[in-house]
């Protein structure tokens, strides 16, 4: 039980600092509190910014535009989150 909460909280921390490098590297402030497709500027609901999950699903595009966030994308976020709970 106590490896799932692990889990929840890498795979939270992870996603937030991708995010925040992703709005960095394109010169986006960090102040603007939405997620939003950095293509067609739609801000993104809650079940499109989960963890690994929304990923998979949408299978790494945007909902609204369908425009690719990038190929290793899922990989990425679920190799950093395993290794934080595994360590």
């Amino acid at each position: 039980m106590e490896n799932i909460f692990v889990f929840l909280f890498n795979s939270i921390i992870v996603s937030t600092i991708i995010c925040a490098a992703a709005r960095l590297s394109n010169s986006v402030s960090l102040k603007i509190q939405r997620s939003f497709c950095f293509y067609c500027d739609h801000n993104l609901a809650w079940f499109d910014i989960i963890p690994v999950i929304s990923a998979c699903v949408l299978r790494n595009k945007c909902r609204y535009c369908h425009a690719h966030f990038g190929h290793y994308y899922a990989i990425f976020e679920l190799s950093y989150i395993l290794i934080g709970t595994l360590l």
